[in-house]
């Protein structure tokens, strides 16, 4: 893990009011954190608070994740920066589709309406209107 992602890593994990040794912290905590996340979070339909949403964003920032990013850029995002997952398919699936949700602050596009326009007018025809000048 690269200096900036490592510092990133730990300023989220303070922001959940973890202990956390900075000079030992590894992968592999980083991926039992990850299921921490999944367990506590993820599996209980819990949201973080703005200030952790926020640790959050700069975690994935650093590690090359956008916010409005989609969701398959998450993936390689997060094994590029910790190495292969040690967690479940299911597990890091769902891991995933929470972090981009939360990330996002759940913001779901709503399809537009469609407006059908009718050249014909409606209701009573006005007066014919009088000539400016005559």
């Amino acid at each position: 893990m690269d200096l900036h992602a490592h510092r990133a890593a730990i300023r989220f994990i303070v922001s959940l009011d973890r202990p956390v040794d900075a000079e030992s912290f590894s992968d592999d905590e980083a991926w039992a954190l990850m299921q921490d996340l999944v367990d506590e979070y993820a599996k209980a339909g819990r949201s973080m608070s703005s200030p952790q949403v926020a640790a959050l964003r700069d975690f994935g920032h650093t590690i090359g994740i956008r916010p409005g990013g989609p969701l398959h850029s998450y993936r390689p995002a997060l094994e590029e920066a910790f190495g292969a997952s040690s967690m479940s398919s299911d597990d890091f699936g769902l891991l995933l589709t929470w972090a981009h949700a939360q990330v996002n602050a759940n913001f779901e596009t709503k399809p537009v309406d469609k407006v059908t326009l009718d050249a014909e007018p409606r209701g009573p025809n006005p007066p014919p209107r009088k000539p400016l000048w005559e």
